[in-house]
């Protein structure tokens, strides 16, 4: 943005304010009209650009970042933000945004196959953590929830992409799960990589990992009535209680390391969130008593906790710089509704209270058509590039969803509509350009297309001319013996054909060379352009390898602690006169990709 039309935008913001929207918050039919208002505007901006720059990946999400540090809207949000709209429709029937939905979710799962769920190879390489993965499983869920016998694209079948919504979740659920050990007496560990580039994070077990698997346990033993479920619902929570939590207070910490069993004593709310709705989901199908005390004990700690004149937020955020709306109390809203059906009266009168005061300052910003994306300063980071902050409508979506279940509206499930979806910038990127998103190869298919297009009107322009003047030339001799006169305009015919077809040659070779021209010059762009910048830990391969090169060749006394357990390969080194058998230390991976890690704190 230009700095002039910046000041002026910056200018007409600050003359400038919406009327704040209120709701009650016990008004189902105010609610639902609400939701289905704010809805479109959850859409608008997922298939636009901006500065030229798309704001969806071309795999089924929202673009991460732009440059290097510019974030946008993260992959495991893209994950929280498919669920917004399978829940919407759990709840109103509303099947108007599906097929789209349905299309960008079966790009992300790729060649599902009944196997891999969100841990494609795209996903693989970018580093995907199981809290990530997680979110995408959860909106699998509520997909399965409000469909009967439910597949992935019902409109749009290709073996292999229409893996039904709960084998999705089902298949998170187990991917999660594999990550579990026994040190520290249990857990799921954050990271799915035991080699993380960051050491501390390979033996991370997370607070969010956990509880989400406590969550997605309940609901799909709720759907499938499958028992083991129940076992590991009762696994994982027993557990983040046991060492995660302060059993006085029913404080959840972030989570620990798996070397030590420190806990880190951070607190976010959607933890709390997460473990609360699955201990409502499991009383309501069990009635088993002890599920409803630990989840009053969860409401008391949230209630008190993270709430600031009754107002719902997270305290953290007063001590680290946090993206606005966070994203974490989503989790909360959600709690609230489904703990509200089974919660006493007072408790009932208490989350009326806190959702009634959280509403209003989440719609604070709403305009009188829910739309409440606000337009901030283009350098805000969390925001598309000209600062429109398209989690603004996050939300109030995930407010307004846990707002009507909380009303009553109920979790219906539908038989799916089979339409085919309309074609997205997404689907066409994956189908045309195989996955390939950097514009080097951008630049290279408009540049064949430009080539192909080319020879294509030649061919035809020729082919055209052809028959034209076979055409003609039958014309000619079939009236040749009747008129002389005709014969020498037969004559004069060819001689024009012949100085039309010279000047088409000229004018084909004028386009081949135009296009010479436009690749050259694409060329002479591409090899001036400034050097990326890449961080640090890009060169720590380099760094790894000189290490690696002096460790395993130079002179260097290794300890036979060090090797204990392994098994060797027949490489001798001599440790002070007595001979070992070691095995040569592998050289170090290299990094996949490093200038995609994400550094931001915490992941949700």
């Amino acid at each position: 943005m230009k700095p002039l039309q910046h000041f002026l935008a910056l200018a007409a913001l600050a003359g400038f304010s919406r009327a704040a929207q209120t709701l009650d918050v016990t008004n189902q039919a105010a609610i639902l009209a609400a939701a289905k208002a704010a809805t479109p505007y959850l859409k608008k901006h997922f298939d636009g650009n901006v500065g030229g720059v798309s704001n969806n990946n071309g795999i089924g999400a929202w673009l991460e970042q732009y440059g290097d540090k510019r974030y946008v809207v993260q992959w495991h949000e893209s994950g929280m933000y498919w669920d917004l709209f399978y829940t919407y429709y759990s709840y109103t029937g509303d099947g108007q945004y599906n097929a789209w939905v349905d299309k960008n979710v079966q790009l992300s799962l790729g060649d599902y196959n009944g196997q891999m769920g969100f841990l494609d190879q795209m996903s693989a390489i970018s580093g995907r953590w199981n809290d990530d993965i997680g979110w995408w499983g959860i909106a699998m869920i509520s997909a399965a929830e409000g469909s009967i016998g439910g597949i992935v694209a019902p409109g749009d079948i290709s073996e292999g992409h229409n893996p039904k919504y709960v084998d999705v979740g089902r298949a998170t659920h187990s991917q999660m799960f594999e990550n579990w050990d026994t040190g520290c007496g249990g857990g799921i560990f954050w990271a799915r990589d035991r080699s993380a580039k960051k050491e501390s994070d390979r033996y991370y077990k997370s607070a969010i990992t956990n509880a989400q698997h406590v969550e997605m346990s309940a609901r799909l033993m709720v759907m499938t009535g499958d028992k083991k479920y129940q076992t590991s619902f009762d696994q994982v929570y027993d557990w983040t209680m046991t060492h995660l939590a302060d059993q006085a207070t029913y404080a959840v910490y972030d989570g620990l390391d798996n070397r030590s069993c420190m806990k880190d004593s951070k607190q976010y709310s959607y933890y709390s969130g997460e473990l609360l709705a699955g201990l409502a989901i499991m009383y309501k199908a069990t009635q088993t008593q002890k599920y409803l005390d630990e989840a009053n004990k969860h409401f008391l700690h949230i209630s008190s906790a993270f709430t600031r004149n009754s107002i719902l937020y997270d305290p953290q955020c007063d001590l680290e710089k946090c993206k606005q709306p966070t994203g974490f109390l989503w989790a909360i809203y959600k709690s609230f509704s489904v703990f509200y059906e089974v919660a006493s009266a007072d408790n009932k009168a208490q989350i009326t209270s806190i959702m009634q005061a959280s509403a209003n300052d989440v719609f604070k910003n709403c305009d009188s058509d829910w739309n409440c994306i606000r337009q901030l300063s283009p350098d805000t980071d969390f925001t598309l590039w000209d600062g429109t902050n398209v989690r603004d409508q996050f939300e109030t979506v995930a407010m307004l969803n846990s707002l009507a279940v909380m009303s009553g509206a109920k979790i219906t499930q539908r038989k799916q509509d089979t339409t085919p979806a309309p074609a997205t910038p997404a689907a066409s990127a994956k189908q045309e350009e195989t996955g390939s998103k950097t514009l080097m190869y951008a630049g290279i298919g408009g540049g064949v297309g430009l080539l192909i297009l080319i020879a294509a009107i030649s061919v035809c322009y020729s082919r055209g001319k052809k028959r034209s003047k076979e055409q003609r030339e039958h014309e000619l001799s079939r009236r040749i013996h009747d008129d002389a006169t005709l014969n020498r305009t037969r004559v004069g015919r060819n001689e024009d054909l012949q100085a039309g077809s010279q000047m088409n040659v000229q004018r084909n070779g004028s386009l081949k060379h135009d296009a010479s021209l436009h690749e050259q010059t694409w060329q002479k762009e591409y090899d001036q352009r400034p050097p990326q910048q890449y961080q640090p830990q890009q060169f720590q391969y380099q760094q790894q390898q000189q290490a690696y090169g002096q460790q395993a060749y130079g002179q260097q006394q290794f300890q036979p602690q060090q090797f204990q357990g392994q098994q060797f390969q027949g490489q001798q080194y001599q440790f002070q006169g007595q001979p070992q058998q070691f095995q040569q230390p592998p050289p170090p991976q290299q990094p996949q990709q490093p200038y995609q890690e994400y550094a931001y704190a915490p992941r949700g």
